[in-house]
């Protein structure tokens, strides 16, 4: 096997089963590669070395072991995974966003395929709709008169749906439509016999431009108290234009803290090791 095979392996997850982490596999393979390739020069040719005259205690001291080096960003082992074989096998890079894209979406992309039954798709001709998800793809095409459009295929947790972006829109928000980038779309549903509906784009914005809600939830009023001091300070190191709120199970009572905070996956990662992560959830604000 040369080593863009053995890499394309690491990267689809399919030698997890050695125990250590993808990015420490990436590190050593080349050194794995070049000592069995060194050692099958020397079976061929009868060679001894040094290395065979050693006690096997000797021998622990020259294997190769794993550096401390962690692992991969889950997003960037998704796409490691999209790469080499074309789906996302271990999770999907909208998981964390979930909450956030469905409290914003009002259609989903199967709600755009065809019924078996009914031959009709769930939502409706000239319906006014908003999906949202991963640009998994993209064509450009040119008018009579030479304008630039494209065919966007968006990717969320359950599928895929094609949005129609004319010149003037696409002109807008161009910058949007790169591969990848998780964006909401706003449009009207084109509808056409024996054929999945479309959406036809009118307005677009990335998944971190629209404000959010941090919601932690405690049990009681005793508990957030007890644990006041580490809410505020997780606020406290980071900076953002969104909410945190609490919220108190016993008497379904919430509160807005002070400060504003960035809601990335690395921040409910952070709040869900303090609060649990069955406590944290994002949504959209409302305006």
């Amino acid at each position: 096997m040369n080593r863009r095979a053995v890499e394309n392996l690491i990267k689809a997850g399919a030698l997890d089963a050695f125990g250590a982490t993808r990015k420490q596999l990436m590190q050593v393979y080349p050194m794995v590669m070049d000592q069995a390739a060194q050692e099958s020069k020397e079976l061929i040719s009868g060679q001894m070395s040094l290395f065979d005259f050693m006690a096997p205690e000797e021998k622990k001291r020259f294997e190769i072991t794993y550096p401390a080096v962690g692992e991969f960003s889950k997003e960037l082992r998704l796409s490691f995974e999209k790469e080499v074989l074309g789906i996302y096998l271990s999770g999907h890079p909208l998981e964390e966003y979930e909450s956030l894209w469905r409290s914003r979406i009002t259609a989903v992309s199967t709600d755009f395929s065809l019924d078996e039954e009914t031959g009709v798709s769930r939502v409706r001709g000239d319906a006014r709709e908003c999906i949202g998800g991963l640009v998994a793809g993209k064509t450009i095409k040119y008018t009579k008169t030479n304008q630039v459009m494209a065919f966007v295929n968006i990717e969320d947790l359950v599928g895929t749906v094609e949005c129609l972006v004319f010149p003037r829109v696409y002109e807008q928000y161009r910058a949007l439509f790169e591969e990848d980038s998780k964006i909401f779309i706003e449009g009207r549903v084109s509808a056409e016999d024996d054929k999945p509906s479309k959406l036809i784009a009118e307005r677009a914005w990335r998944f971190d431009e629209m404000p959010r809600v941090l919601w932690i939830q405690f049990g009681s009023r005793e508990e957030y108290l007890r644990m006041q001091g580490e809410l505020l300070d997780l606020i406290g190191e980071s900076d953002g234009i969104d909410e945190v709120r609490v919220y108190l199970r016993d008497t379904k009572q919430y509160r807005k803290m002070e400060g504003k905070i960035a809601v990335t996956p690395e921040t409910v990662r952070a709040f869900g090791a303090y609060f649990g992560a069955d406590n944290v959830r994002v949504t959209a604000k409302k305006t």
